[in-house]
């Protein structure tokens, strides 16, 4: 099964009010719902936003080659920078 991660980066979600947040757990509950619904396995951890920390997996060449850093190429589709 393919697993993939939704994930915001803090410096891309920017600064809102604590109701602005608040008002945002009812969205996003409807979309976990709505997954739920569809038997998507759903999963939450901590995300350590310190790129240097950053490891990448590459299974593309028939073995798994682990990475310290960014991925060359990444869902985003740039050249660097992606995850």
């Amino acid at each position: 099964m393919s697993q993939y991660i939704i994930y915001f980066n803090q410096q891309w979600v920017g600064d809102h009010s604590e109701e602005w947040f608040a008002s945002r757990g009812p969205l996003a509950k409807a979309v976990m719902d709505e997954m739920r619904d569809a038997r998507v396995l759903i999963f939450a951890a901590g995300v350590d936003e310190d790129l240097n920390a950053s490891i990448t997996a590459d299974g593309t060449g028939g073995t798994l080659e682990f990475r310290t850093g960014l991925s060359s190429t990444g869902f985003c589709g740039e050249s660097e920078g992606c995850f």
